[in-house]
């Protein structure tokens, strides 16, 4: 009879699995693995492995296995005639297990049936409130006849965040979720997965500005706006701004009133939820709004004939994503290294030494050629492999991925095609992890607003962005604040009252609907009673004149302001004028005055 050696090996931290090392050609081979995930952070794994002989003069005797970066104890092994205990060989790629079958099956046809149960550490970890995953994967997988992987996760680590490989059968009980992942799914693909509904990060962030003109001028800043897959709580910003208030894009941006030559350090705290689906954010571009981010900008030229020709190829969202991924070499080098910008164009004809502005770049480019509304989000992005963190062009590390426009949902929708690259063709565009945090948006501009880390003066120096992961703590959003002020007319000529609404955070406020009503009091001709604001950032203001008309001589002293806001009513009582008597007076001066210059004139034609 022959002997066939059966071999196990952990190559790296992605490699747990059965790999037979001789004679594939000899047997049907078959693995099942079940891994349940625990709460303490190991993973206790139960497998079987079935060897069929397909010769009589073949059988296998024994196996071994390699531990390499990942941790391995509680092992427990058995065939058919009972339990079976390892041998244990420390070598330069770490511990190496071997086990030798107590059977000896023998014939063709006959199946060998053995089971392998451990606790593997090492391969999942919790981020803030979510839950991260990625199992081992199967080396030579085309040569197992029949693989099946189960992921088997407790109910209370929440909703899957994200699956991959896509396609995998879903099952569940009271207590727990199952994910089975065939040979055909796995395609040798490792999988991966997150689980819980968001993901709380905390963030501090550094502005610095300086006004180097002659003048007074107004500066901003870009804040962290919300978005479908992320809500911001702005806990502070010091000092305070004149207002804050949203571009078209949705960014935030904060205002300052600087002297000549006056420079001041902003620093804004708070948290930002990143949701796995969308958390039905309320604000929605208008038609005009998505006509605009259909244009070409700079590094986004949409009407260049190669660009063209090769968005009338593509024309889908999913067929440009996998075009970039595949057409685009990632550069690995060093991160903090800057480099100048170079476009989509520039990235089409030369792929080599890409980076996530090219993947970008060339991704909305192509998605607005298509006729599909697209923008660049200028962020933050979460990894624990130092390859793959993401540069550019700022001193704090920043990553940027695009949004599509998705009609049918009425949402923007994240992809990265770069991390689908560096990742080793992880999906990106199927459904994105919780860990891209947006900081601008840029949609009707290329290059701005600049996000957090970019506001550098000459002198300042270091990161300006501290992100970590959070813990998420119910937070309840103030009241508006109304007020009314410049109630007092000038005696020559009356003064609008004027309406300041405030929101003083830590939420934006949505859809604000705001109602003017007297019984006595009557509007200027053409001022609109009703209005409505789609957003007010956390610290923002609405100011606005209330258009009374003081034309009647009956009006009332004073008269009852009635303000709607969100069903919510405010009276003010307005002090007014009767601006007949004001009038009259002034006529009397004038004729007064005209009087004197004509006596005075006539005066001088005397003495002549």
């Amino acid at each position: 009879m022959k002997r066939v050696l059966f071999g196990l090996f952990f190559l790296s931290v992605f490699y747990l699995m059965p790999q037979p090392l001789l004679a594939f050609a000899e047997f049907d081979t078959g693995l099942e693995a079940i891994y349940r995930l625990q709460d303490d952070s190991w993973i206790k794994v139960s497998q079987a492995i079935t060897l069929t002989n397909k010769k009589a003069d073949f059988y296998a005797s024994e196996y071994y296995l390699t531990v390499g970066d990942l941790e391995i104890r509680d092992i427990r092994a058995f065939d058919g005639l009972g339990p079976i205990d390892p041998s244990v060989e420390e070598t330069d790629q770490g511990t190496k297990l071997k086990f030798v079958f107590n059977e000896r099956v023998v014939g063709q046809g006959k199946t060998l049936t053995f089971h392998l149960g451990y606790l593997l550490g090492g391969a999942m970890l919790k981020n803030g409130e979510v839950w991260e995953v990625r199992l081992p994967r199967i080396p030579a997988l085309e040569d197992f006849n029949y693989t099946r992987q189960v992921l088997a996760v407790p109910k209370s680590f929440g909703e899957p965040a994200f699956i991959s490989p896509e396609g995998a059968r879903r099952s569940q009980d009271d207590t727990w979720w199952y994910f089975s992942f065939e040979k055909e799914i796995l395609n040798d693909q490792s999988v991966s997965a997150a689980f819980g509904k968001f993901q709380i990060f905390d963030f501090q962030l550094q502005y610095h500005l300086e006004n180097p003109h002659s003048n007074q001028a107004i500066m901003q800043i870009a804040l962290p706006p919300d978005s479908f897959f992320q809500k911001i709580y702005l806990e502070s910003l010091s000092p305070r701004p004149e207002n804050i208030e949203a571009d078209g894009d949705g960014n935030w941006l904060a205002s300052y009133s600087l002297r000549s030559k006056e420079r001041i350090d902003i620093q804004a705290k708070g948290w930002v939820q990143i949701f796995s689906q969308s958390w039905g954010f309320p604000y929605q571009p208008d038609k005009k709004q998505l006509e605009a981010n259909l244009a070409g900008q700079e590094y986004w030229p949409v009407n260049n004939t190669e660009i063209q020709a090769r968005a009338s190829e593509l024309k889908t969202p999913a067929k440009i994503y996998q075009f970039v991924v595949d057409h685009l070499n990632y550069d690995y080098s060093d991160p903090d290294e800057k480099r100048p910008r170079r476009g989509a164009l520039a990235a089409l004809r030369n792929p080599d030494n890409s980076i996530c502005m090219e993947f970008s770049d060339l991704f909305v480019t192509l998605a607005r050629a298509s006729g599909i509304p697209c923008r660049e989000i200028n962020g933050y992005a979460y990894t624990t492999n130092p390859q793959l963190k993401p540069a550019d062009l700022f001193v704090d590390i920043l990553h940027s991925w695009p949004e599509y426009w998705v009609e049918d949902g009425r949402y923007w929708q994240p992809v990265d095609p770069t991390w689908g690259k560096s990742t080793g063709g992880r999906d990106y565009f199927s459904k994105m992890d919780l860990n891209h945090f947006g900081l601008a948006i840029h949609g009707f501009k290329s290059d701005w607003p600049l996000p957090a880390g970019a506001y550098k003066t000459g002198s300042d120096e270091g990161r300006d962005i501290k992100i970590s992961f959070g813990q998420y703590r119910p937070t309840k959003n103030k009241d508006l604040e109304i007020r009314l002020i410049n109630n007092n007319n000038f005696f020559f000529w009356p003064k609008f009252p004027l309406i300041q609404i405030y929101n003083p955070g830590p939420n934006a406020i949505y859809q604000t609907d705001l109602v003017f009503f007297s019984e006595t009091i009557k509007f200027r001709p053409g001022f609109q009673k009703e209005q409505h604001f789609p957003i007010l950032p956390p610290l923002g203001q609405i100011s606005l004149p209330v258009q009374i008309k003081y034309s009647s001589l009956l009006t009332p002293k004073s008269a009852e302001l009635k303000v709607f806001i969100n069903g919510q009513e405010f009276v003010y009582l307005l002090k007014t004028l009767k601006l007949l008597w004001v009038r009259i007076f002034l006529a009397g001066f004038l004729i007064i005055a005209l009087i004197f210059l004509t006596a005075l004139v006539s005066g001088r034609k005397r003495q002549k």
